[in-house]
């Protein structure tokens, strides 16, 4: 039932019909947990956010992993990675083109964004079904690695290659063990030290950096697996985040994620 809802929402604002389609009729009186929800899902279909959360919050624990999953969607929604535009930069699978995409039209991003996806996220932690908790995990861990790109525009909302690899990267000097910093400054980075997205003292605070964009990576690969995925998702984001997080992001050898992010071909290449 909720994953039919989820399938159903995600086809609607991929096809762009959200606004012209009413997927959930609205309950004048909600009393009940069914019909909390129901609400609540026509509030979102609607895009009344604020009216979404209110009846989400009505529903008891017994449907508790609905009303989770459902509003890591809003939180998601109201930061502006809607699954419209997911849908639309990962409809082949995804990779670093298809998050560059979707960084593109999250741009600008800010902190504020950031910590709402990262609450999104941890809505997974509280859900129990794991198909349902991958799918939350995988959506709000990509929508948080986009976000973080998004912070890197260089002040014109596009991710270009150069703000967040920097010039001068490339295989022999990025990657070759020299860990001094070699490649000339991007606009993200080095991390003091690996984040775990699950660890709830981690706040993602402060300034952007490359260790919060490894973190995400590792919140796609586990979302994935929790939800058994194959196919383009596994071979094209999957695969993609997979090859990143082999990589280190601290301060010290960042140059080397960075020449891995444009390998990927994660930002916009100059002409």
């Amino acid at each position: 039932m909720v994953q039919t809802f989820f399938l159903t929402l995600l086809l609607a604002l991929s096809l762009g019909l959200s606004s012209c389609l009413n997927v959930f009729a609205p309950i004048d009186s909600p009393s009940t947990d069914y019909q909390y929800i129901s609400k609540a899902r026509a509030c979102f279909d609607e895009k009344d956010l604020t009216c979404a959360r209110e009846y989400y919050a009505k529903a008891s624990n017994s449907f508790a992993d609905t009303r989770e999953s459902e509003l890591a969607f809003v939180e998601l929604d109201s930061s502006g990675a809607t699954m419209g535009d997911f849908m639309s930069a990962f409809s082949g699978g995804g990779g670093g083109d298809a998050l560059t995409k979707f960084a593109n039209k999250m741009a600008p991003g800010n902190v504020t964004k950031r910590q709402a996806i990262l609450s999104a996220y941890r809505r997974s932690l509280s859900i129990t079904d794991p198909s349902l908790r991958g799918l939350v995990r995988f959506a709000s861990a990509t929508a948080l690695a986009a976000e973080i790109l998004s912070e890197s525009t260089g002040g014109d909302n596009i991710v270009n290659r150069a703000d967040v690899v920097g010039t001068g990267c490339d295989a022999t000097n990025a990657c070759a063990g020299d860990q001094s910093l070699i490649c000339s400054t991007s606009t993200i980075v080095g991390g003091a030290a690996d984040i775990n997205l699950d660890d709830t003292t981690q706040t993602l605070a402060g300034a952007h950096d490359l260790s919060m964009l490894k973190a995400a990576m590792s919140g796609i690969i586990v979302g994935l697996g929790e939800l058994g995925a194959s196919g383009k998702f596994s071979t094209g984001v999957g695969d993609f985040a997979t090859q990143i997080n082999a990589v280190s992001a601290t301060t010290e050898d960042g140059d080397c994620f960075r020449f891995t992010l444009g390998r990927l071909s994660v930002g916009i290449a100059a002409e």
